[in-house]
């Protein structure tokens, strides 16, 4: 018989659970250390001193080296720029335009550094005016000597987007203040008699019970047999609702939509041919309605290989082929819904800040880029040679640019701006 007696066994964390006491009992408690005192605390108020004022004097130092060092550094960049430009001058008296124009504008980059070190000195103003009038004969340029009265004056308040000509009607499209006005010209066409303009569209503005949201874009719907006996402005905003306004007799009113609309963020609209065609960043697609099918679901235009990125499309226009502009300074172009090879001619100054284009007809087979950084209109032909450019004689009329729209045949171009709508003769 076995007369041990059983041990009794300990789960393992209560084992664990006295080990960590027994540890814990072991350490001593934290005593923070003795505040440093006598000379030791001395020392380290001496040094926090001695940061403290030499910080400045290394500061100086460093501008007086710089000061010193920017005389010669001026010296070179002008310098360069000269050389520079005595190059584009050789070129351009040698009829070469596209070397002269890139010696050129390298000559103005080089002389810009040199304004931001010393200002603009008169040797820098000097040759800075020789280099602008040395870009300007590369750039063809052409001056709008009859920008002078405008046909409309805009309230401070306003932030016109879009402008629109059909016949005697303007239409501005107003983003800020959200709305569409109307403005007529006179019987001959060269002034606004009337300089309140009607609202013909509005943000919060009830239709047919429907509530007209942000707007977006403008365009104008042509009669279309069988379908619209009248031509209308059709209107496109946020919440992807159509509106059209008649401006003879009916007005404004809210296009039905089908149940499932595929838009998502649209951002420009545009009809060629009886065809509506809506530009959409959220799904980047080009949708497409049938002439008269504005109730009906578009079909997407691109084809299932085109790989588009529509974020940035500052304007779409169509004269067969579908071209894009982009806020980059970037224009691409497609064909039967797929992109084909064209680019801007690389060696004329590219848009920087565009915002808004025009594609001219047969015509007038040109591309019309407003360039609102340069207060400039650039002209392209529709393969990307560079042609010339529209500036102001003076002053600054074109500060502030915002959109343009050519005729061709009437031979008109308007241009609109923060302040006000221009109307010019297109140059030949």
């Amino acid at each position: 018989e076995d007369d041990s007696t059983p041990v009794p066994q300990r789960s393992f964390w209560s084992d664990v659970n006295s080990r960590v006491q027994e540890a814990v009992s072991d350490v001593e408690p934290y005593a923070p250390p003795t505040p440093s005192t006598g000379g030791r605390a001395r020392m380290f108020v001496l040094l926090a001193l001695l940061i403290f004022l030499l910080a400045p004097i290394v500061a100086y130092g460093f501008f007086m080296w710089n000061r010193e060092s920017a005389p010669e550094e001026v010296e070179s960049l002008v310098a360069m720029a000269e050389t520079r430009y005595n190059n584009g001058q050789l070129a351009l008296t040698g009829g070469d335009e596209d070397t002269a124009r890139a010696m050129c504008l390298d000559a103005d980059s080089l002389l810009q550094q040199a304004v931001v070190i010393a200002g603009r000195t008169e040797p820098i103003r000097a040759l800075s005016d020789d280099i602008q009038r040395c870009i300007n004969a590369t750039m063809r340029t052409r001056y709008l000597y009859e920008l002078t009265e405008p046909l409309v004056r805009f309230p401070a308040d306003a932030e016109p987007h879009r402008v629109l000509v059909v016949d005697e009607n303007i239409f501005v499209m107003d983003t800020g203040r959200q709305l569409v006005e109307l403005y007529r010209l006179d019987g001959t066409r060269s002034f606004v008699p009337d300089q309140t303009p009607e609202v013909v569209l509005q943000e919060g503005q009830s239709l047919d019970g429907v509530t007209v949201g942000r707007l977006v874009d403008i365009a104008w719907q042509p009669v279309i047999a069988g379908y619209q006996e009248k031509a209308s402005l059709l209107a496109l905003d946020r919440n992807n609702q159509l509106f059209l306004y008649d401006p003879r007799v009916e007005g404004a009113g809210s296009v039905p939509q089908a149940a499932q609309s595929p838009l998502r963020v649209p951002n420009q609209v545009e009809i060629y041919l009886g065809r509506t065609y809506i530009s959409d960043e959220g799904a980047n697609q080009i949708f497409r309605y049938d002439a008269g099918q504005l109730s009906s679901t578009p079909e997407p235009w691109f084809d299932e290989q085109a790989k588009a990125n529509l974020s940035g499309v500052v304007r779409m226009a169509i004269d067969g082929d579908i071209w894009l502009l982009y806020n980059r300074g970037s224009l691409v172009r497609y064909q039967a819904g797929a992109q084909i090879p064209f680019s801007l001619d690389a060696g004329a100054i590219t848009p920087d800040q565009p915002v808004d284009m025009a594609i001219g007809d047969e015509v007038a087979p040109y591309i019309y880029i407003a360039d609102a950084n340069h207060e400039r209109i650039l002209v392209f032909d529709k393969e990307g040679a560079y042609q010339y450019q529209l500036l102001a004689p003076e002053e600054n009329p074109l500060r502030d640019l915002r959109g343009i729209f050519v005729e061709p045949v009437a031979g008109n171009l308007y241009i609109l701006t923060k302040e006000a709508l221009y109307q010019h003769p297109m140059p030949n």
